[in-house]
């Protein structure tokens, strides 16, 4: 958005939100100046703003320090995160922007608000009762009732009332807001909006046009309350207008507001109260946002259809909800690593279905925040796995050797994946693997200390042997072989050791000293497991996943370097390494030693130039180190839990 940038600044509020966003971007636009204000100054979206042209400033909650911020400003635009705080911390957050406002002697405030609820809802309401905080619908009311402090504090304001966000379709997919594919191949939408009783809705862009409006009509606009309204909408409405748009019909279904409240986790039990309120008392709700007032105020703003064909991203983000990957593992190191490269990812071309043992547990609600569709499934069972591989395009497939210690059980769970994945015709099966070293370690080869009957290295046997079944009955497969974590350092308490307990005496121990170790960042192979899914062409290849190659010593120097203290390298037998607290010692001193004694066979596999072709920014350890260290000190052993570990 290059040009130059006149006038006093305009201040905006929640900068990296999406209204705040659009209003900087809109203001940007038109050259005017803008003071983006944001919650953490070094996160990349306050950067981004920075490069398009902003002043970038951190919030802060002190009258004082806002009145410097607004200081010089020609006006602001007040508008909070409605999720970061209570209907009482928007109270208190509003008093002290209308303080430091006119401490700065603004000329203008725009300030985004809603109504106080409790003036419209019934008192004997059973659906919206109130609140300990005397409140019924807390997103809205706690704006509601600060608009006095602006009036109050003779402050020049415009009120201004947006309706509910179109991008809120694409920022809330999690809750179901985004056409998804059923088991039977039908597109539907789930929402808590009615057949017969329409939401008022907008676009954030609009709502920024119509804050621009406001600025530049000056005086003649203030004192008033603007709605900001583009359409009128019933759910089968809207998701008729997303069948146009994927050129296929999408099925509506109706989530009363009292279920969808019941059934997500986060912002559902805020957005479930407001839906409510639209269906209660929704003659008053849509009156307030009345399009016709909008039109008159400031600018028409768009329809729902219409804004989907101004913006290609837009429909993209439709499309993406309809390419589904099965994720096993979601909340492990590598499953959980590609959960997030996926949905982290602002141009992803996939939306997620993360499969877990336990679809409650915190793990799990963390990734349904982030996006996912959250699934509960035992592997055991056939059946299950086909459920959640119906109607994915991908799965990516992991055994989980830490469980049970059985390359057995991980070659049964390989068949289990394979046969599910030819039932129900899974496009790309990414399957997470490692060499079957009885076909490479002679039966007389000893120094490799067997464990297991049947098995050279169980850590990796089991996992090789389930190629075959992936090959046997055609699945279009890509075989990955990720390196050693660097997370095991943590997670398996590899990290250095006070051997006499002093704080000069810091050891790293590994049974290997000349030999390298092919190692990896857990989130990498998520990284890489990623562009594979957008490569078809790698169904068939073997591909390793593997940052960087290091010695012992080499090792033990990263750590000194990232430790601010002096790590020793010591090459230790079998007796010394498991008696370390090292976790799981027997097996990883086994896998050690065929990487020692067979290092080519294991180097040949986990290249890291290869692994760099699909994913350049690896991290090598000392950047991970940068960011992990504090899990290292004081040189102590960590507990494991399963599915955490790997290869």
């Amino acid at each position: 958005m290059g040009g130059v940038f006149s006038g006093p600044p305009i201040v905006v509020f929640d900068a990296t939100g999406t209204e705040g966003n659009a209003v900087v971007r809109c203001l940007l636009q038109h050259r005017t100046r803008v003071r983006a204000v944001v919650p953490d100054a070094t996160s990349f979206s306050a950067q981004h703003l920075e490069k398009l042209g902003a002043e970038v400033f951190e919030h802060t909650n002190d009258v004082k320090g806002l009145a410097e911020i607004l200081e010089g400003a020609h006006g602001a635009y007040c508008t909070l995160n409605p999720f970061s705080c209570s209907a009482r911390g928007t109270q208190l957050a509003a008093k002290r922007f209308a303080a430091a406002a006119k401490a700065a002697n603004l000329e203008h405030v725009i300030w985004s608000t809603f109504e106080d609820t409790c003036a419209i809802i019934p008192d004997d309401s059973e659906t919206l009762p109130l609140d300990k905080s005397r409140c019924r619908v807390p997103l809205f009311d706690g704006r509601g009732r600060s608009d006095h402090y602006f009036n109050e504090a003779e402050v020049p304001t415009t009120f201004l009332i947006p309706s509910f966000f179109y991008e809120s379709f694409l920022d809330f997919e999690a809750l179901g807001f985004l056409p998804r594919r059923a088991p039977n191949g039908q597109l539907f939408v789930e929402l808590p909006i009615s057949r017969d009783q329409p939401v008022p809705l907008v676009s954030a862009e609009d709502v920024a046009e119509c804050a621009r409006q406001i600025f530049r009509k000056g005086k003649d606009m203030l004192r008033k309350y603007v709605p900001v309204c583009g359409d009128l909408l019933t759910g089968s409405q809207i998701a008729g207008v997303f069948s146009k748009h994927l050129g296929e019909e999408v099925a509506f279904r109706y989530l009363p507001p009292a279920e969808f409240r019941k059934m997500h986790a986060s912002k559902s039990e805020a957005l479930g109260l407001m839906f409510q309120y639209f269906k209660d008392c929704n003659e008053e709700a849509c009156k307030i946002r009345s399009i016709s007032r909008t039109q008159e105020l400031v600018a028409a703003a768009r329809p729902l259809h219409a804004w989907f064909s101004s913006g290609r991203d837009h429909v993209q983000a439709l499309q993406r909800n309809l390419k589904i990957i099965t994720v096993f593992g979601a909340t492990g190191a590598q499953g959980g690593a590609l959960v997030r490269a996926i949905l982290q990812d602002p141009g992803r071309a996939f939306a997620v279905r993360a499969v877990t043992r336990d679809a409650l547990s915190k793990a799990s609600l963390a990734l349904a925040d982030l996006g996912a569709e959250v699934v509960q499934c035992n592997i055991d069972d056939k059946e299950q796995v086909k459920e959640a591989m119906k109607g994915a395009y991908g799965a990516f497939c992991i055994t989980f050797f830490w469980d049970h210690f059985s390359p057995e059980k991980e070659c049964a769970h390989a068949k289990i994946y394979a046969e599910a994945a030819a039932e129900t015709q899974v496009c790309h099966v990414i399957w997470s693997t490692a060499e079957d070293t009885n076909g490479i370690v002679p039966p007389h080869d000893y120094r490799i200390p067997r464990i297991q009957k049947k098995s050279v290295v169980p850590l990796f046997d089991g996992k090789g042997r389930g190629d075959a079944f992936f090959q046997s009955l055609q699945i279009p497969t890509t075989f990955l072989t990720p390196a050693f974590y660097f997370e095991n350092l943590i997670t398996f308490a590899m990290g250095p050791k006070l051997c006499s307990g002093g704080p000069g005496d810091a050891t790293f121990m590994l049974p290997m000293k000349t030999r390298a170790l092919p190692l990896i960042a857990a989130a990498d192979i998520g990284l890489v497991a990623y562009h594979i899914f957008q490569n078809s062409e790698l169904v068939g290849h073997h591909v390793p996943a593997c940052g960087e190659l290091l010695t012992g010593p080499e090792i033990a120097d990263h750590l000194s370097s990232s430790l601010g203290t002096e790590v020793r390298f010591k090459c230790v037998d079998q007796d010394e390494f498991s008696s370390s607290g090292v976790l799981a010692a027997d097996y990883w001193f086994n896998a050690f030693q065929y990487c020692r004694y067979y290092n080519d066979s294991c180097m040949h596999r986990r290249n890291p130039a290869k692994s760099r072709e699909l994913h350049p920014q690896m991290q090598g350890l000392t950047m991970w180190l940068r960011q992990n260290k504090a899990g290292l000190t004081p040189f102590s052993a960590a507990p494991v839990s399963a599915d955490q570990g790997g290869s």
